[in-house]
């Protein structure tokens, strides 16, 4: 089963969706590594006076990523967002993914509609599309929600509406920005939505391990899957999933012994991406040391890993404390 988006062939229908504080260039990198398609940046502010913030500057794809190189950006005015787009794409990425599904009160519960908010009004939807379509000469994708609420679905006219303006794929999750995160996704609307539009559909919401990936493969007839939170901890989820879906064989044996040495890749890597020095780990109520101890939290948790060395791992003063304490952990 492939996937094209306008002229890209992935390497697989299995997509790692944004999300803003996790998937940044080590965890895009990783899950590229473990065989997912793409992996589209974190949620950026279309807002390019804030371009030149640490905040900005580390959510940014890299020239030397692997390509298709994606970025989502967010917005609420159509001309901004243009701007944006035409800027980014300018500066290297391949794909403009549009965030209509972000759930969280900072964006959609604002004044200004933005994310999922932006589903309550389907014309400035295909303003924003429309504006963002023909200021960029790369192909342009949207990732939303069924709709706002329960009472007011309507993915089916926001998928047409996206084709009609040219969008070349849209990933729809399964849940209302009502719904936040609470159990369960439905799928029903994701297979009633591909049956309206000829663009590639993908399917995303709690799709957590083969079994359930292939139910939602299978009912919903979507043309691929976007894992979410999922790949926490575990970016060899994308090698499994291949393997057991569609006959992609991984690059390496996926052991209890790889899946530490990849724990710790991963720390080693946030690290770098954030400079922090071997000898001085800021205090864990800082940003830095709390993406550190969130990596070391997602792969004790998915590797059922009990250790009572978890409340030093996550005090240690050190970065090269932290990473002797977490490898025991991980080895011991």
């Amino acid at each position: 089963m492939t996937l094209k988006i306008a002229n890209f062939e992935l390497a697989s229908s299995l997509l790692q969706a944004p999300m803003a504080g996790v998937t940044d260039r080590v965890y895009r990198d990783l899950v590229r590594e473990h065989g997912a398609g793409l992996a589209t940046s974190e949620m950026i502010t279309s807002d390019l006076s804030l371009l030149n913030t640490k905040k900005t500057q580390l959510r940014l794809p890299q020239m030397d990523e692997s390509s298709p190189r994606s970025i989502q950006i967010v917005g609420t005015e159509p001309s901004v967002m243009a701007e944006a787009a035409k800027f980014y794409a300018e500066q290297g990425a391949e794909i403009i993914d549009i965030n209509f599904g972000c759930p969280v009160k900072k964006v959609a519960g604002s004044k200004k509609l933005a994310g999922s908010a932006l589903l309550k009004d389907e014309v400035r939807v295909k303003r924003i599309i429309e504006s963002i379509v023909s200021a960029v000469n790369v192909p342009v994708t949207i990732k939303y929600r069924t709709g706002w609420d329960m009472k007011t679905r309507n993915a089916i006219r926001i998928a047409q509406i996206a084709e009609n303006a040219g969008v070349a794929a849209v990933a729809l999750h399964g849940r209302t920005r009502e719904d936040k995160y609470k159990p369960y996704a439905e799928y029903e609307t994701i297979r009633q939505t591909k049956k309206y539009v000829s663009i590639p559909i993908i399917a995303n919401g709690d799709i957590c391990n083969a079994k359930q990936a292939a139910f939602i493969l299978d009912y919903t007839q979507a043309d691929g899957l976007m894992v979410g939170r999922a790949s926490f901890g575990q970016p060899w989820i994308f090698s499994e999933l291949n393997k057991l879906l569609f006959k992609i064989q991984p690059t390496c044996e996926i052991t209890d012994t790889y899946k530490r040495e990849i724990a710790l890749k991963h720390l080693r890597g946030v690290y770098k991406l954030h400079n922090l020095d071997a000898n001085r780990l800021d205090d864990c109520t800082t940003n830095h040391s709390r993406f550190a101890n969130k990596v070391i939290n997602w792969y004790l948790l998915s590797m059922s890993i009990q250790t009572d060395l978890r409340p030093k791992i996550l005090g240690a003063r050190t970065v090269r404390e932290q990473l002797s304490l977490f490898e025991e952990a991980l080895f011991k």
